[in-house]
């Protein structure tokens, strides 16, 4: 299969990725992943958080953007529109764009 790479979007066939999505983070603690889209969240999950709601039942939640944190911490993301979000945790978390 033929896949081209334009202006950050990879084309394959008639599916379009993102060559560089941005990061993935923990809806419960903020964790970043880093690597490939949610690699790595099932066994964060089950470590961290299975206790709040088992994996199996938050990860559709996640996935869709849906998951209603359930903890507080000191560092809470504020709220903000999508395209501040990425900017402001790349700042956070020491990131240079």
């Amino acid at each position: 299969m033929l896949a081209l790479l334009l202006r950050g979007v990879r084309v394959s066939g008639l599916r379009m990725k993102r060559s560089s999505p941005e990061p993935r983070i923990c809806p419960e603690c903020r964790h970043v992943f880093q690597g490939n889209d949610w690699d790595g969240i099932d066994a964060h999950w089950r470590a961290k958080h299975d206790d709040l709601m088992r994996y199996k039942e938050a990860w559709p939640l996640t996935k869709s953007g849906q998951y209603k944190r359930t903890t507080q911490t000191n560092q809470t993301m504020p709220a903000l529109p999508d395209d501040e979000r990425v900017g402001w945790l790349q700042k956070r978390i020491g990131w240079l764009s």
